[in-house]
């Protein structure tokens, strides 16, 4: 079974988030903050396959700092990065897609699977506008 880690400071979107990956067969884990996020990774980084993370968050990195610290110390877990910035604003500084929100879940699904299939070769992918 494959692994998500989301990643993001609103409770409610966190558990909306890992409900919906738990109904689509995924095992989903859940962080508030980016050092959050590494001590799960630490811990699990066998069973994790995805790193979707918001932008905005409190703490000692943001979103955008915390795709590349996981690229670097986890080449095999890809990152999805979510926004409510505009695209062009944040576009160039994340690793991986970006997905721009408000976004529907359907699409979140099909973006997280697609960037799972992909494997160490998620990084080449295009935004997700």
């Amino acid at each position: 079974m494959k692994g998500v880690l989301v990643v993001d400071d609103d409770s409610l979107i966190r558990v909306m988030m890992c409900e919906a990956f738990k109904e689509e067969g995924y095992e989903a884990y859940s962080a508030e903050n980016a050092d959050d996020a590494l001590m799960v990774l630490a811990s699990r980084s066998h069973s994790i396959h995805l790193v979707v993370t918001d932008v905005q968050m409190p703490g000692s990195m943001d979103g955008l700092q915390l795709g590349h610290v996981v690229a670097e110390r986890h080449p095999d877990v890809a990152v999805l990065t979510m926004t409510g910035y505009t695209l062009k604003e944040k576009a160039q500084q994340a690793i991986g897609p970006l997905l721009q929100k408000p976004f529907d879940i359907e699409q979140l699904m099909q973006t997280a699977a697609v960037i799972m299939e992909k494997g160490r070769f998620w990084r080449n992918m295009m935004r997700v506008r």
